[in-house]
Formats: structure tokens, C-alpha cells, sequence
């Protein structure tokens, strides 16, 4: 069974796979899927497996990428027993484990394909061996969207308020003088002594005509003959 275990390599023994969203946007916080498939008969480590025995696995996001790891790696609890290999209580993942890890996108990363960088370092024993610690580079292909436009925000529009109605005075219609318009002013009514003067001298003017009128119809041819009789 040793020479077994030792023609394995800790790949063999323990597939890493690491999910992740197709699409992000610059700023945006992550969650990275990390999953460890474990043959049977062997561990892993846990992520708080106390110093002065096997190596902890250790989950990082490495530097020098437009990704940093932002936050507390989520892991199921692990299993503690005794480890004859190690003579202490040890902490260990069997079977199918899965974590959450946290990214943080960078403001400043470019739009297009990416891929985030994860690295695991873990080690891998059995009830009698143990594997050297492995470090496992992963690659997680995410999209970044194109950031907005920084254009120039429209104010928003502030209503003016309307200003107050103010009374309207009522017009005053001002009759132009006759003068002003160059037009004879209308006869006012005569009245008083001077309509009575007046009254009288047009009676007079009335009888005078027609005494002249009727001294020239004597003139007239039928008129003439019918004198001597009206006469007698």
C-alpha cells in the first residue's frame, strides 16, 4: 500500500475545482465556488488546523492581478481525531468539500475576458501515509463588463416659482378731445334766451317766404284770370 500512495501525487488524490459568475463588473464583490473532490481513505486539512503538525490548507488570491481576496473564507466544520501519523488531534476534510471565497474586483480593471487566480496549498494523508505539501493553481474565467460612461450628469431640472400675480389695475378709457384729434367739436344744444331769439327770427324767415310765394303764384298763367273775381 506505500508504494502505492507514494506513485500518487497529491493532484491525483485531491481534484480542486473552482466556480465562479460569468460576468462581473469592475468594483463588484465575488463569491468564489471552491470545490475538493477526495478519494476515498484520504483527508485534507482544514483551513484552521492548529501549527506543529500537518500543513493547513491555505486558500489565497495571489498578487499582481486586478483581484484581491476581500473577506472570511466560508468552510464546512471539519472532523478532529487523533492522528497516529502526527500523534496530535488534527482537523481534516474527507470525501466532497466545498468553500466560499471572497473576491473583490479592482475599479480600475479593463473590460473584457479575465481570469482570477486562486492557489491552494494543502496535504493529503491516509491512516498510515501522507503526501508533501502541494500547492494547485486555479483559474476562474470571468467577463467584465465595460464600466459607464463618465458623461456630464444633468442638473436635475428645479422649478421656478411663479411669480405672483399682480393686480391689474382696471384701464381707464380716456375720451380724446376734439381738439387733440383735430376734429370740430359737436354743437352742443342751445338753450336759455338765446334759443327763444332764435325760435322767433326763424318763425319770422317762415312767413316772410311764404307771403314772397304767394305773391308769385298770382304770376302764374291759371293763377292771373281768377284775380278780378276773387277780387269782387
Amino acid at each position: 500500500m506505500l508504494g502505492t500512495a507514494l506513485a500518487q501525487t497529491p493532484e491525483e488524490v485531491v481534484r480542486w475545482i473552482a466556480e465562479g459568475p460569468a460576468t462581473a463588473k469592475p468594483g463588484a464583490l465575488l463569491q468564489i465556488g471552491l470545490k475538493a473532490v477526495i478519494q476515498e481513505e484520504w483527508h485534507v486539512y482544514s483551513i484552521s488546523q492548529m501549527p506543529g503538525g500537518p500543513t493547513r490548507t491555505v486558500i489565497s488570491v495571489p498578487d499582481h492581478q486586478p483581484f484581491e481576496r476581500d473577506g472570511s473564507l466560508k468552510a464546512p466544520l471539519p472532523h478532529t481525531a487523533f492522528d497516529p501519523n502526527f500523534n496530535i488531534d488534527t482537523e481534516t476534510y474527507e470525501g466532497t468539500v466545498q468553500l466560499k471565497l471572497p473576491v473583490r474586483v479592482a475599479k480600475s480593471v479593463p473590460a473584457g475576458a479575465q481570469k482570477i487566480a486562486v492557489d491552494i496549498l494543502f496535504q493529503t494523508c491516509n491512516d498510515t501515509t501522507c503526501l508533501p505539501p502541494h500547492t494547485t493553481h486555479l483559474f476562474v474565467p470571468v467577463k467584465i463588463e465595460a464600466a459607464a460612461a463618465a458623461g456630464v450628469t444633468a442638473a436635475p431640472s428645479i422649478a421656478t416659482p411663479a411669480a405672483p400675480a399682480v393686480p391689474v389695475a382696471p384701464a381707464t378709457v380716456t375720451t380724446a378731445s376734439p381738439a387733440a384729434n383735430g376734429a370740430a367739436p359737436p354743437s352742443a344744444p342751445i338753450s336759455g334766451p338765446t334759443a327763444q331769439v332764435l325760435s322767433q327770427h326763424s318763425l319770422g324767415s317762415f312767413i316772410w317766404l311764404a307771403m314772397v310765394m304767394g305773391a308769385l303764384s298770382l304770376l302764374t298763367p291759371c293763377v292771373f284770370p281768377m284775380i278780378p273775381i276773387t277780387v269782387s
